[in-house]
């Protein structure tokens, strides 16, 4: 198990959520439920998915979110922390970056607590990485410590084998039209075939950057 936290954004959680693989999703990646972290004003919007329309989820999806909820710690974040987002932002405004508030808040406490890793489903985020760092070279010290969902469902068909991925992705197939047609077009050709694409794809997203699991 891992020592220390995982920095994890709302959309790898509600993801996890619909497609009913949270609890795997998280011990797949040696986390124990009492080590994922968020921010408050992460929790604060997984919170409205979990109890309005909002984001349209079914009533089963929303009880499943409702259930996760309370098991994630809410983090603090220091002055420091904030200082350090506020000057990425600036970044982020000047090279017209397509990052969004929560996965620069979860970067900023990443790159002062050693030893986290940070789970982000914005492949959008993880593509501008190599941008930022250029006007940011502190986020350097991130790299091989981002995990992304492709990489989540790939350790829980190595964990749980392709039937318990098959019955994920039907029960949500729109929770992530990535992760649907990998298994779509590869599942035919089995679990091997399924966890090279799920590998290939997140290569070709953030190469460098992700966390070698």
């Amino acid at each position: 198990m891992m020592d220390t936290a995982l920095l994890i954004d709302n959309d790898v959680v509600i993801k996890l959520a619909q497609m009913d693989v949270y609890r795997e999703g998280i011990e797949s990646l040696d986390v124990r439920t009492t080590q994922v972290w968020s921010t408050e004003w992460m929790l604060a919007f997984m919170t409205r998915a979990a109890t309005t329309r909002s984001l349209r989820l079914t009533t089963s999806e929303q009880d499943r979110l409702r259930a996760i909820l309370p098991t994630i710690v809410e983090m603090d974040i220091t002055e420091e922390e904030s200082r350090s987002a506020a000057k990425m932002m600036k970044n982020i405004i000047l090279a017209e970056l397509d990052i969004q508030e929560g996965e620069l808040i979860l970067m900023a406490v990443g790159i002062g607590r050693d030893g986290t890793r940070i789970a982000t489903g914005d492949k959008r985020a993880l593509r501008e990485l190599p941008r930022l760092a250029v006007a940011c070279p502190e986020l350097i010290r991130l790299k091989g410590r981002f995990v992304c969902f492709e990489q989540i469902i790939k350790r829980i068909c190595q964990r749980h084998g392709l039937p318990r991925v098959r019955t994920a992705v039907l029960s949500a197939r729109h929770a992530d039209l990535s992760t649907t047609k990998i298994y779509d077009v590869l599942s035919p050709r089995g679990a091997d075939a399924v966890r090279q694409g799920l590998a290939i794809e997140a290569a070709s997203i953030a190469q460098g950057w992700l966390a070698k699991i």
